[in-house]
C-alpha cells in the first residue's frame, strides 16, 4: 500500500512540474482512473496544491511551517492561521519519495502561478456561508460580465451554477417569507408565555401539597378513628394515583420551560439583512456579517442544463434558451433561531 500512495505521488509531481498539467486537470485525470485518494472519495484540487508543497516527500520534518496568530476587529479578537515564512524543514527519518530538483521546480512553477490579489477586501457576500448540496464550500467569480456561485468540484457532485443576479433576489425572497413569519408571532406574542408556565407549575405544587396532607389525614383515620380497612384501601388508591399524576406533570412542567426568544430583535435583524442585499452601495464586507447574524448556512442545488428541442420543450412546458434548458435551483435557509 506504501509503495502504491509513493507511486501515485511520484505521478503527480511528475504531471505537475514536468508535463505541465494543472491541479485541476490532475484531480480529474485521478478521478477518471478510479484511484481513491487515502481521505477522502475523490481527488480535489486542494488536495493536489497540499501535496504539491509538503516536504515531507522529500524526506524532511517541517517546524512551525503555520503559526497562529490573534488580530483584533471591531473590538473582538479573532484568531487566524496564517504561513510563516521563516519555518524550519530538517532531515526526517523518513526516505524521501521526490528528488529535491522536481519538488522545487513544482513549487517554484506554484509560485508563478499564484495571483496577486488587487485587494484583500471581501468581494464574496455570502463568504462561508453559502455551501454546495455536496458540503464544500461556493466560490465566486466573473463570467461574460456576470459574476456566478459554483463548487469546486461540481464535475462530481454535478450541481450546476447560479448567477449571482438570480441567487440575491431567492435568498431575499425567502428572508421576507421568514419576516413575515416573524410577523404573525410578535402580533400572537406571548411575552406573559414564561410567567404563565409558572403559575401553572405553582398551582401543580399546591396540589401537590394538597394530595400529600389528604394521604396523611387518610393515615390519621385509620390509624386513630378505625375508618374501614376496606373504605381506607380505596380511598388510599384514589390518593395515590392522584399523586402519580401529579408527579408526572410536575415533572413534564420542570422539563418543558418555555424558551425566551427575541422575536422583535430577530425581525430586526433580519430586517437588516434583506435591506443589505437589496442595497449595491453597501460593500459586500457589511453585507456578510449581517448575514453572519442571522444565517447559519445556505445551501444550493440544481441539476446541469440539458439539450431540449422545441418540441420537448413545449410538452414539458419549459422554456428554452438556444436549445438548453436550464433547471431551476433550490435553496434551503438554515437561520440561526
Amino acid at each position: 500500500i506504501v509503495e502504491e500512495e509513493a507511486r501515485i505521488v511520484r505521478f503527480i509531481f511528475d504531471w505537475y512540474a514536468n508535463e505541465g498539467i494543472g491541479t485541476m486537470k490532475i484531480s480529474q485525470k485521478l478521478n477518471t482512473m478510479g484511484i481513491p485518494p487515502r481521505k477522502s472519495d475523490i481527488w480535489k484540487k486542494s488536495t493536489i496544491s497540499r501535496m504539491l508543497k509538503n516536504e515531507h516527500y522529500i524526506g524532511k520534518v517541517v517546524i512551525k511551517k503555520h503559526i497562529t496568530v490573534n488580530t483584533v476587529e471591531d473590538s473582538e479578537i479573532t484568531t487566524h492561521t496564517i504561513f510563516n515564512e521563516e519555518f524550519e524543514a530538517i532531515d526526517g527519518k523518513h526516505p524521501a519519495i521526490i528528488d529535491d530538483e522536481t519538488f522545487y521546480k513544482a513549487n517554484n512553477k506554484i509560485s508563478r502561478h499564484i495571483s496577486t490579489k488587487p485587494s484583500e477586501i471581501l468581494q464574496n457576500p455570502f463568504a462561508s456561508i453559502l455551501k454546495c448540496e455536496c458540503g464544500r464550500s461556493v466560490r465566486r467569480a466573473k463570467d461574460r460580465q456576470k459574476f456566478r456561485y459554483y463548487c469546486d468540484e461540481q464535475t462530481f457532485c454535478g450541481n450546476a451554477s447560479v448567477l449571482e443576479n438570480e441567487l440575491i433576489p431567492a435568498v431575499i425572497e425567502i428572508l421576507k417569507a421568514n419576516l413575515e413569519e416573524l410577523t404573525v408571532k410578535i402580533t400572537d406574542s406571548n411575552e406573559n408565555k414564561e410567567e404563565k408556565h409558572m403559575e401553572y407549575v405553582s398551582l401543580l405544587e399546591k396540589r401537590y401539597v394538597e394530595v400529600e396532607k389528604k394521604e396523611l389525614s387518610l393515615w390519621d383515620k385509620y390509624s386513630e378513628e378505625h375508618m374501614p380497612k376496606q373504605v381506607f384501601d380505596k380511598l388510599m388508591a384514589n390518593c395515590m394515583e392522584e399523586k402519580q399524576n401529579l408527579e408526572n406533570e410536575l415533572e413534564s412542567a420542570y422539563n418543558d420551560v418555555p424558551v425566551h426568544i427575541d422575536y422583535k430583535g430577530v425581525a430586526v435583524s433580519l430586517h437588516e439583512a434583506i435591506e443589505a442585499l437589496s442595497d449595491d452601495s453597501i460593500s459586500a464586507s457589511t453585507k456578510n456579517k449581517i448575514l453572519k447574524s442571522v444565517v447559519e448556512k445556505i445551501t444550493y442545488k440544481r441539476a446541469k442544463s440539458t439539450r431540449m428541442t422545441e418540441k420537448e420543450a413545449k410538452e414539458k412546458g419549459v422554456k428554452t434558451v438556444n436549445g438548453w434548458y436550464r433547471p431551476k435551483f433550490e435553496l434551503y435557509v438554515k437561520l440561526k433561531f
